[in-house]
């Protein structure tokens, strides 16, 4: 028992209680980071799938928090309590390998055997079994915690908002850790045996500290019951509910619209969601610095919640402004990663942390006006509204919002409701008729602010910059103008659109460009198809993983040996996209023999009973948030289980964006799930195949083909693996998306590959050589090797389109040094020289007209 008059012995035991609270706010969130990655590599990245995850997270913490705070007054030990629940997370966390893996066995039972609707609540089913657990016990500490500092003389309202404070201050730490270094530095299950030890040593401290407390009497005391107008409960609740389903709705529509702008990569997210919680965090605090009669009145909810409607409006005007701070910034530093880094959280901090501290606010005011009655009961019921809003804010915005208005409409809508929400804290009360007044100016202000375009957002400027800036470092969207969008829709999946620049159709997926009908691309996408078919010889089934544009698909099925396509889409959106390829991709959706799916073509593999001849797989880059799973040991395996005796696959390996080790690894990885591997060249790309069996000899001997099995693997090992356990790509891969490493790679290829002069091997040697140069910016260099070659082609009667396509590629750039520096006429015969090997190019003819208009 603590002496009552002993000051600093309470401040003491407070400060540790609040240490306690504030790892714990930190190991929770690297258990949810570590935990959605482990329940998405079975039940798939898909948004039901994804929901169906979060929901359980979330629906564990309400449950947690109702019948925790409930638990706690009337067992009378909250510190003991809290001890219990620590330990119990940490000896769950430490058994959650041997969990997951029969959940996994037993969701890839059922998956076959289940409709759609079956499998979505399969999948809740399963992720509750892996998360309620743990989540019902995260839940409850928050309660318990309140009450033990209530039990040392500290006012539940305040009380509550500095341990709210620091439990999100510790989730901060979490997600920087997470997002940025132990994962990648020790992989999945390290850092989660790391994080279950730190929750079992905090209920150790807890348990100690326990039995030095004085015991809890769950009655408010008289200086926890100071209200100027004591709230419903019912408002208090519902207000709660409305505060959590505002802010999880909107990092909803945050999340996708600041990927458009910044990026998905696990680093850009990772930063996304520090700064809300930062803003949470800091709100929490000032709202434990007012005076105890000002934070426990009306006022405060009522500056809140118009902070928070004007808040999500200026969300929106800095919105449109982020794409340029984003492009000055890399006009001014370079566009590099750790510039990239910075501005992430700048224009993260200029959209997002005015509304969330405002919105994170109002559960500290809301605990702090909910007078009488115990607690932990009070704390439980609060808490447990505003983690049940969160899911259904997640959902419907997701769901909802996304779909029917996009992220802006959506945020529009969110400002109105904030405001609107202030009509139940002023519920019969004289100034509710000036606050609907009030609220009707905020809500017209949300409408009428100016916000991005989506064409604006789908630029992708933070992805690709160099496309956006001159040689002078100035920003130019106006070179965007000439883009034509023929089709955008904003599903749950991703915000899908299809953009016509000239004769080029480009496939853009949440502001990236993934796909599109330029020389490059087109090679690759119908080699994806027919390399693999080649391989095999006959194959009557096949597995197409990525719709895309299609054109992998209609590549694939045009073998008429072909009986029957599964192809395996994660964003529904992508196959209506791929419509408006259908000059390119023969509307390959509209084949008997083609089965769509949607589904992650990870959980597929690893789920499905079928068997395929031929797997193609053309994922999203690697650097992409969630991607690296489709690159892992574990995938190639699953792949390589479900291939026919003879079977081949097919994946694509990009030569840009990605570092020398990086490829690599990819190769290395790819290798190690089957017995013979080659690695063909496609001009820009690379495709790499496997089988059990040796290749066909009329990919081995192909001018293209680079090097296989002992030649190829000696050259990988030394980048190491990438595996499910530790995604070194999902850390590695965004560092190189600055600074990639594309001549190093190239430089390795040429080795392997050792085409001598004089042949057609030769030929490619020489094309792989002028790329090199060209991608260094060396053009004089690479014009002399690839118009050389394009001689000897000429010479040989050995027609080489790619050739034809460089030397147009490097004239061209070319033309375009000599229009900076004002030399018209030697601009005007390098897009004339364009002509002469691409004849259809528009981009040269428009050139010539505009230069000859100077003349």
């Amino acid at each position: 028992m603590i002496p009552d008059n002993n000051n600093n012995k309470y401040l003491y035991y407070r400060v540790v209680v609040y240490i306690l609270f504030f790892a714990s706010g930190a190991a929770g969130l690297v258990y949810e980071v570590i935990w959605m990655r482990m329940l998405s590599i079975t039940l798939g990245s898909t948004a039901p799938a994804v929901a169906a995850v979060l929901a359980s997270f979330m629906g564990g913490l309400a449950l947690g928090s109702y019948f925790g705070g409930r638990a706690v007054d009337k067992w009378k030990e909250p510190l003991l309590w809290y001890a219990g629940c620590e330990a119990f997370i940490g000896l769950f966390a430490f058994a959650f390998p041997v969990i997951l893996s029969l959940i996994t066995r037993g969701y890839a039972t059922v998956y076959g055997r289940l409709g759609t609707t079956e499998l979505h609540a399969a999948r809740f089913l399963f992720s509750s079994l892996a998360l309620l657990p743990p989540t019902i016990a995260m839940g409850a500490t928050l309660p318990a915690v309140v009450a033990a500092l209530n039990s040392i003389k500290t006012e539940t309202g305040h009380g509550f908002a500095l341990a709210y404070g620091l439990n999100t201050a510790g989730a901060v730490a979490g997600v920087l850790l997470a997002g940025y270094w132990l994962l990648w530095a020790t992989g999945a299950r390290a850092s989660l045996f790391a994080v279950a030890a730190l929750n079992v040593a905090v209920g150790v401290a807890a348990f100690l500290l326990a039995r030095r407390l004085p015991k809890y009497v769950p009655v408010a005391k008289p200086e926890d019951v100071i209200v100027p107008r004591p709230a419903r409960p019912w408002a208090i609740i519902t207000l709660a509910f409305i505060a959590g389903a505002l802010g999880l709705a909107a990092q909803v529509l945050w999340v996708r619209s600041m990927s458009m702008i910044v990026g998905s990569a696990v680093y850009a997210f990772s930063a996304l969601l520090a700064v809300i919680l930062v803003a949470i965090a800091v709100a929490s605090f000032v709202h434990r610095a007012l005076p105890r009669r000002v934070a426990s009145s009306e006022t405060p909810l009522i500056i809140l919640l118009a902070l928070g409607s004007l808040g999500f409006s200026a969300s929106i005007i800095a919105l449109r402004f982020s794409p340029y701070l984003f492009l000055s910034a890399f006009a001014k530093f370079g566009a590099g990663f750790a510039v990239a880094q910075v501005m992430t959280v700048v224009t993260a901090t200029l959209v997002l942390f005015l509304p969330s501290a405002a919105v994170g606010m109002v559960l500290p005011a809301l605990v702090a006006r909910w007078s009488g009655g115990s607690v932990g009961s009070r704390v439980g019921a609060v808490y447990a509204a505003n983690t049940s809003g969160a899911i259904v804010g997640s959902l419907g915005g997701t769901f909802l919002l996304l779909p029917a208005l996009g992220a802006v409409g959506g945020l529009r809508l969110l400002a109105i409701g904030a405001a609107a929400a202030g009509v139940i804290v002023l519920a019969s009360r004289k100034r509710v008729i000036a606050w609907v007044v009030a609220a009707a100016a905020l809500g017209v202000t949300a409408i009428l602010v100016p916000g991005p375009s989506y064409k604006l957002l789908n630029l992708g400027v933070g992805i690709s910059p160099r496309y956006y800036l001159t040689e002078n470092g100035v920003v130019d969207l106006e070179s965007a103008e000439g883009e034509e969008t023929v089709f955008y829709e904003d599903g749950v999946d991703g915000t899908v659109a299809v953009i016509k620049y000239g004769p080029i159709l480009t496939l853009k997926v949440n502001g990236k460009s993934v796909a599109s009908t330029n020389y490059d691309d087109l090679r690759v996408e119908r080699e994806l198809g027919a390399l693999p078919v080649t391989a095999h010889g006959a194959p009557r089934s096949v597995l197409v993983v990525g719709l895309g544009t299609g054109i992998t698909l209609g590549s694939a099925i045009s073998n008429p040996s072909v009986d029957g396509v599964v192809c395996v889409e994660i964003n529904p959106a992508v196959a209506r996209a791929a419509g408006h390829f259908a000059e390119y991709n023969g509307s390959p959706l509209a084949d008997p023999r083609v089965e769509l799916i949607r589904e992650d073509g990870r959980t597929y593999a690893l789920c499905t009973e079928e068997r395929f001849d031929v797997i193609t797989s053309d994922p999203i880059h690697p650097w992409t948030k969630g991607s690296s799973g489709l690159f892992s040991v574990e995938h190639f395996e699953n792949c390589s289980r479900i291939l026919n005796s003879g079977g081949v696959m097919a994946q694509w390996l990009p030569l840009y964006q990605l570092s020398i080790r990086d490829y690599f690894m990819i190769v290395n990885t790819f290798a190690a799930a089957f017995r013979h591997v080659g690695l063909v060249y496609t001009g820009r790309d690379t495709v790499l195949l496997g089988s059990e069996r040796e290749l066909a000899a009329s990919i081995t001997g192909s001018p293209y083909y680079v090097a296989g099995d002992e030649e190829l693997l000696g050259a990988a090992t030394w980048a190491g693996l990438n595996t499910d356990d530790r995604l070194s790509l999902e850390y590695s891969a965004p560092r190189a998306l600055y600074s990639p490493e594309e001549s190093k790679i190239l430089t390795r290829l040429l080795e392997l590959h050792g085409g001598e002069p004089g042949t057609e091997r030769g030929v490619v040697a020489d094309i792989m050589e002028a790329k090199l140069y060209y991608r260094v910016g060396d053009l004089g260099k690479a014009g002399r090797i690839a118009r050389g070659a394009w001689e000897y082609t000429l010479e040989n009667g050995w027609p080489n389109d790619d050739i034809a396509e460089l030397n147009a590629d490097i004239a061209f750039e070319r033309g375009l040094e000599l229009a900076n520096a004002r030399n018209t006429d030697g601009a005007i015969e390098a897009f004339e020289e364009v002509l002469t090997y691409t004849p259809d190019s528009a981009a040269a003819k428009a050139n010539i007209e505009s230069l000859e208009k100077q003349l």
